[in-house]
């Protein structure tokens, strides 16, 4: 990638010389010069100079997003010219959502680890919005989950099913037994989330108001799913879990509130890099992941 623009990418992300300069090895002098020469080419001041330090003038905040689109796009280059070399990875991540992570995913591991011995290979519970960041960075190499929105240039998406959020309660609940359920009963309940997944706590307020409800109590946010179920079978609590995992759910003395309609419906499926498709695993795992699901 052009020096230029990685210098000016080190400034820009950290707002001190100083520090650019360590970050990107080179000297504070030569650093200085490079972002001069980059104001005479674009013809404007790139950055504001004070006591607090470098601050993007808008013609560098109009240059910042070409930046780092060039920065990706090398990125996303080199990936995908050792994948047509060599087709292998010595490591590889998978960001799995929590229809996923639970049962798919971990037989997917296991399936890889089997196949691919020499590749490190590590799992972890994301949800979309966190997910797709770390997926254009190269932390991440392949997201289960849901799939919210066109994905971004370089990024493909695979289709996989169809998701509907329900409404879930322990046995004990006073509406796990009702013959009926008017979605007027959801006033005064208090609901447990996981707080991973933010897009769950913005489409169960959309429900509330869509019916004319005040907003929903969100009263307990828990990281992890088992932590959001375990909490949710000893307390008066709702909570919102897949239809799918209606089973898992059971394990725990969770009911699903089948009279009530979904609280929210989305597509989900496999996020990945273009530039990686041509790495055996992944093909491997888009080949995999359907018969998984069957």
């Amino acid at each position: 990638m052009d020096r230029r623009i990685h210098a000016f990418l080190a400034v820009a992300r950290s707002g001190n010389l100083t520090q650019a300069a360590e970050s990107i090895a080179l000297s504070q002098p030569a650093l200085t010069k490079t972002i001069r020469m980059l104001e005479h080419e674009f013809g404007g001041q790139l950055f504001e100079r004070s006591r607090r330090g470098m601050k993007l003038t808008a013609v560098g905040e109009a240059l910042l997003k070409h930046a780092e689109n060039i920065e990706l796009q090398y990125r996303l280059a080199h990936e995908k010219t050792r994948a047509v070399r060599d087709g292998e990875v010595s490591k590889f991540s998978i960001a799995a959502g929590v229809v996923y992570h639970s049962d798919v995913a971990l037989q997917l591991i296991e399936r890889l680890a089997q196949e691919f011995p020499m590749t490190k290979l590590r799992l972890s519970f994301e949800g979309p919005n966190s997910a797709l960041p770390k997926l254009l960075d190269g932390e991440v190499d392949l997201f289960l989950g849901a799939l919210i929105g066109g994905a971004p240039e370089g990024i493909k998406s695979l289709w996989l099913m169809k998701i509907e959020e329900c409404a879930y309660c322990s046995r004990n609940h006073p509406l796990a037994n009702a013959e009926t359920i008017a979605i007027a009963d959801l006033v005064d309940c208090q609901w447990i989330i996981p707080s991973r997944t933010p897009e769950l706590n913005m489409r169960l307020q959309d429900f509330y108001a869509s019916h004319s409800l005040p907003p929903p109590n969100i009263s307990i946010e828990i990281d992890a799913i088992s932590g959001v179920c375990n909490v949710a079978s000893r307390s008066q609590h709702l909570t919102l879990l897949p239809q799918v995992l209606e089973r898992d759910a059971a394990k725990y003395d969770l009911v699903r509130l089948k009279q009530l309609p979904p609280i929210w419906q989305f597509s989900s499926g496999a996020l990945f890099r273009e530039s990686s498709e041509s790495y055996r695993i992944v093909q491997r795992i888009l080949a995999l992941i359907p018969t998984l699901l069957s």
